[in-house]
């Protein structure tokens, strides 16, 4: 079983537990002793929104196909990442499937955002140092695999496809899924 199946399971385990504990625990009928759990379920994303503004802003743009908008907040949170380090500590305030290592998930983003803008020798070594940040994250390689596509070499192109797959990035439902709420996550948080 690879990462991000595993990272899954235990999120819906997680949550399952939570809500089954809440159900149990609190009196009913619901009323607002409700509003306040659910409002601290809500909390710690709502914190990793706020300390991760321009991770969140250049999610959102890429999701509205201005990857040009995206690239620049994301080198903005480099930069934030840089010069306040315990920033990467609110990796856990929210769920990743891929990568808890917010350098590594900015450049995989930094790296996808060049590769659109078919500036392939700048998203090289962004999407190399994502991969070499988070070894087992999936989304470096596929991006690397589309670079390596883009530039015709096709058998390393499969090579690294096969690996994204073997990491757990297969590109079917489940992707898609991961995919959708992390657009709706980046396009709350990012509109502020």
């Amino acid at each position: 079983m690879d990462r991000v199946t595993r990272r899954i399971i235990g999120y819906v385990a997680v949550v399952g537990l939570l809500a089954a504990a809440v159900f149990i625990l609190l009196p009913w009928p619901p009323g607002w002793l409700h509003l306040v759990v659910a409002a601290l379920f809500l909390l710690p994303g709502r914190l990793q929104g706020a300390l991760w503004r321009d991770f969140f802003r250049g999610r959102h743009a890429m999701s509205r196909h201005d990857f040009a908008g995206a690239e620049k907040h994301f080198l903005l949170f480099l930069d934030k990442l840089k010069q306040r380090p315990r920033l990467q500590r609110a990796a856990f305030l929210a769920w990743n499937f891929y990568s808890w290592n917010p350098e590594a998930m900015t450049r995989s983003n930094l790296g996808a955002c060049r590769l659109v803008l078919g500036k392939l020798d700048a998203a090289e070594p962004e999407l190399k140092e994502a991969r070499d940040l988070d070894p087992g994250c999936p989304l470096p390689y596929f991006n690397l695999a589309v670079l390596a596509h883009a530039r015709g070499a096709e058998s390393e192109a499969e090579r690294l496809r096969a690996l994204a797959a073997h990491l757990g990035y297969r590109a079917a439902t489940r992707e898609r899924l991961i995919s959708a709420a992390g657009r709706a996550l980046a396009a709350v948080e990012g509109r502020f």
